[in-house]
């Protein structure tokens, strides 16, 4: 069965494309087939990949809108052995098919599953499948992707704005489950220095509880050696400095929660963490 995981935080900043390619790449080192589906029209995903626009013929709307095959779209990250299907502003035309759809007087059956119809062709050819989202609730993709989904990945930072907006999104993700979908959901304490942010950490999770979330992750911490302007440089798997290696770490814990069910989080564990 292919994993398909979408990150989702209806704020952006919290470190959704971060998190995505960290994973995925962690993921395909351990011999999964691995592809990035980039659904945020900035092109974060082949940006963080340290690709140019202009490297690319086609793009991700090619591929939905039926003008192309996936094979003609699809790109690789060799040094990762990650595939992906880059996006740029053009997706919009994804947005303005879907919203004609919707008002049609012919409408079209199961519109909200049409992201949905055109993963199920691609998916024998994964093992896992990562949707990185814009921002934006507006967006028609994004409640589509949660539609593919059976993991939902979620990055908060620790500061009173993202507060706001995680509460927003783990209603929405639970409204999805409420509704029969089958989904499990990880709330992902993101860029975090225990010393400096003790408090503000234990806020937010005594916020999750009072949500029942059940699956929430060590915290992981930050490194600029992989942060989202630095990312192929410090080639993931092959990290030296010690920042970087920590953030690793974190890493590992997330994948063995989300890929494997083993709850990593400790209170007493992850305050002994530093940055």
């Amino acid at each position: 069965m292919t994993d398909i995981l979408t990150t989702y935080v209806s704020k952006g900043g919290t470190g959704k494309t971060t998190i995505t390619v960290n994973l995925a790449a962690l993921a395909a080192s351990k011999g999964k087939r691995v592809l990035i589906v980039d659904l945020d029209t900035n092109g974060h995903v082949y940006t963080t990949l340290k690709f140019k626009e202009r490297q690319f013929k086609y793009f991700l709307q090619d591929w939905l809108m039926g003008r192309k095959e996936f094979h003609e779209v699809v790109m690789t990250d060799e040094s990762l052995n990650v595939d992906f299907l880059p996006s740029n502003n053009n997706l919009n035309e994804v947005e303005v098919h879907l919203q004609m759809l919707r008002s049609s007087s012919r409408l079209t059956p199961n519109i909200d599953y049409f992201l949905k119809q055109k993963i199920d062709t691609i998916l024998p050819l994964y093992d896992a499948i990562f949707f990185d989202t814009h921002p934006t609730g507006v967006n028609n993709l994004v409640p589509m992707a949660l539609l593919c989904s059976n993991k939902i990945l979620m990055p908060v930072r620790i500061d009173e704005k993202d507060e706001k907006q995680l509460i927003e999104s783990v209603n929405d993700v639970q409204g999805f489950v409420a509704a029969g979908h089958k989904m499990d959901y990880y709330v992902i304490p993101n860029a975090v220095d225990l010393r400096t942010m003790r408090k503000e950490y234990q806020y937010i999770l005594n916020t999750l509880r009072e949500l029942n979330v059940e699956n929430i992750s060590n915290p992981v911490r930050y490194s600029t050696s992989i942060s989202i302007n630095s990312f192929k440089n410090a080639e993931l798997i092959k990290a030296k400095s010690p920042g970087a290696k920590k953030v690793i770490g974190d890493m590992e814990n997330l994948y063995l929660l989300v890929f494997q069910g083993v709850k990593t989080h400790n209170g007493k564990r992850a305050s002994k963490q530093t940055t």
